[in-house]
């Protein structure tokens, strides 16, 4: 019989844990592993392996000849030629977290802008009001990448006024970005974007962008970001660091900038909502059900 091993709780209804318990035989971990090596053991001879990032990062490296499916986008992680050598095949879940971290961009654009989180629930204010903010409206923004949260993003700034642009591969990037008052970074981690975010694509831009990144440290230099801002290139920084598990206070870089003005992060939050849990567990089973039919979906690397 099959052996399905879910490493942690992926909130799944009483009904989906009934459907994968009729594929096979189902292990279903109440708690997220404390580290990779808990990982390793909770997954060790499991022919299906259904996890969020916590463990498989480095853990699928000691895994063979088995099906991972993951509940979530990112795969920069991985390395072909592993993955290739232990026998392993790969679904991801593109698209899962569109809703959720569209949200947050969107929601961490305005309280930039209009400052709302100065203004709830305040008491005094130590500068002469009233305090006129920034509008969004007629403001330029280009969107690195045109995927599923891109392309979402766009559309809602879009409905707010803004004036829209995306950067794709085949386009000029200088042309793209050289007026834009905003930057969202929406692009995928792969070999291609891997430190993109350089020294020489901030020459490209004016002075005084507003900076968002909803990725990993891997597409930039955290080092380059703070010096563009201290060199006021960058205004400021808005960040969901995704270097750091959710909810992750402690992670280094998340520590690092947690006292600089011109920065605005958290601790990884942006695509943990109801919707994205509810759109992880369907695609999830059904990467399950069509790996076991022979006829996989949502491969990582195709």
């Amino acid at each position: 019989m099959t052996r399905i091993v879910i490493t942690q709780p992926v909130g799944l209804t009483d009904t989906q844990l009934d459907e994968l318990k009729a594929l096979g035989d189902v292990t279903y971990y109440d708690t997220v592993s404390k580290d990779t090596a808990e990982w390793v053991e909770r997954v060790k001879g499991a022919d299906v392996i259904y996890t969020n990032n916590e463990g498989v990062v480095e853990g699928y490296k000691s895994v063979r000849d088995a099906f991972i499916t993951l509940r979530f986008v990112g795969v920069g992680f991985l390395d072909p030629a592993i993955v290739r050598q232990n026998n392993l095949v790969i679904s991801n879940s593109p698209g899962c977290n569109q809703v959720a971290v569209s949200e947050w961009v969107v929601a961490m654009l305005l309280n930039y802008a209009r400052r709302f989180p100065d203004f709830i629930n305040a008491t005094h204010f130590d500068e002469p009001t009233p305090i006129f903010t920034t509008s969004l409206y007629g403001k330029r923004v280009c969107i690195m990448g045109k995927g599923n949260i891109g392309a979402r993003v766009g559309k809602i700034l879009e409905t707010l006024g803004m004036d829209v642009d995306y950067y794709t591969r085949h386009d000029d990037l200088a042309a793209k970005i050289k007026d834009a008052d905003f930057i969202v970074d929406c692009l995928s981690v792969n070999p291609s974007t891997v430190d993109f975010y350089n020294d020489a694509f901030f020459e490209k831009t004016k002075h005084g962008v507003v900076f968002v990144s909803v990725n990993s440290n891997r597409t930039k230099d955290l080092d380059v970001v703070l010096g563009q801002i201290a060199s006021g290139k960058i205004k400021h920084f808005i960040s969901d660091n995704a270097q750091g598990y959710n909810c992750d206070v402690d992670e280094a870089d998340y520590k690092r900038v947690l006292d600089n003005s011109k920065v605005t992060i958290t601790p990884h939050v942006a695509a943990y909502s109801d919707n994205t849990r509810e759109t992880t567990a369907r695609m999830c089973i059904d990467n399950i059900k069509a790996y076991l039919a022979g006829k996989p979906i949502n491969l990582v690397g195709e």
